[in-house]
């Protein structure tokens, strides 16, 4: 379970988000909502360990995850959360594979192709493993940041804004892909997102701002 307990964000002290709390259950999906410039990318910064608080807290099954004075360390998060950037950040000089090789490698686990194949082939792009991402069409590319963002089993699989450059037919096969992929791993799913095409899919929201 994540929780989060009076959290102030913002930078160099300056207030955006003002005493948030909500809890998101093992499993649950939740939906992050608010019209642009209202701190939806700030908080999400926060729930992946990447913003520490001006203070509140946020607790990871039960444990302190960040506060201000406690942060978590590079290899805790990656194994814990799993990010999907509105910026995809893919590292255009490795191939598909090796992206997810990486992703591995940075927590400290050995390489494990064989689970970097699969999941290449559930999200419908193991044509592409040899392909660099710069060659791949935007729907490709969002599937390989879904991989990515799970291939170390983490407790939370946080995105953000993953269906704006979408068309419809895309958006609504990325949104089934990652509740499908999050309910197989009975992981939590949190999306920020201004678009209203992605509210049905949530029974749970979380409303920032005056609208959502």
């Amino acid at each position: 379970m994540l929780e989060a307990n009076q959290l102030v964000l913002g930078y160099k002290n300056k207030p955006v988000i003002d005493e948030l709390s909500f809890k998101v259950s093992k499993g649950e999906n939740c939906l992050l909502l608010g019209p642009s410039g209202v701190g939806k990318t700030t908080v999400l910064h926060a729930l992946a360990g990447l913003l520490a608080p001006i203070s509140g807290e946020i607790l990871l099954n039960e444990r302190l995850f960040i506060s201000n004075i406690h942060q978590p360390d590079d290899t805790f998060r990656g194994r814990h959360i799993g990010i999907i950037f509105q910026t995809l950040h893919l590292v255009q000089a490795l191939t598909v594979l090796e992206n997810l090789l990486l992703a591995q490698f940075a927590i400290g686990e050995p390489p494990d192709r064989n689970r970097a194949v699969m999941l290449l082939e559930q999200l419908g792009v193991d044509d592409c493993s040899d392909k660099k991402p710069y060659t791949l069409s935007q729907g490709q590319q969002q599937r390989l940041a879904i991989a990515r963002a799970i291939i170390n089993k983490p407790d939370i699989i946080i995105g953000d804004e993953p269906t704006s450059a979408l068309d419809d037919k895309s958006c609504a096969s990325v949104m089934k892909l990652l509740i499908d992929v999050s309910s197989a791993m009975q992981a939590s799913l949190i999306i920020a997102t201004h678009d209203k095409r992605v509210k049905d899919h949530f029974s749970h929201h979380i409303m920032l701002g005056d609208q959502a």
